[in-house]
């Protein structure tokens, strides 16, 4: 009978968690560059063989610093590796995962979430 209300607690709790933003989550690997009304800049490192925790991504600008091969995770449990180059630019849907560094050199990047849309100036 207790089985259901802490089933649906955890999944509280993990859902929660996932929710959560990502520099408060994990300030190791996360970090506020810029942030206004308009876009907020993370800058991302991810030690070699390192990890980030399962966060949600909103939909973003990403630009690679380095060269990249992560390992991501959806909470689905479906894997994708990802190679990357340094100064390549990629749009990244609003995905929810946690990725694995597979390199042994760092991985960096910038993640620009654009919040507000505006149009351009006449």
């Amino acid at each position: 009978m207790h089985r259901v209300p802490f089933a649906a607690m955890m999944c509280l709790a993990t859902l929660t968690a996932l929710a959560q933003d990502p520099v408060q989550l994990d300030p190791e690997h996360f970090k506020v560059e810029l942030e206004n009304v308009q876009v907020r800049v993370l800058h991302i490192y991810i030690g070699p063989h390192e990890r980030t925790p399962t966060y949600q991504q909103p939909p973003s600008v990403l630009v690679w610093l380095t060269d990249a091969r992560l390992k991501c995770t959806g909470v689905d449990g479906k894997t994708e590796e990802v190679h990357r180059r340094a100064k390549q630019a990629d749009w990244n849907a609003s995905t929810q995962n946690a990725c694995e560094n597979l390199g042994n050199e760092p991985v960096e990047l910038y993640q620009i979430v654009l919040k507000a849309r505006r149009p351009y100036p006449e």
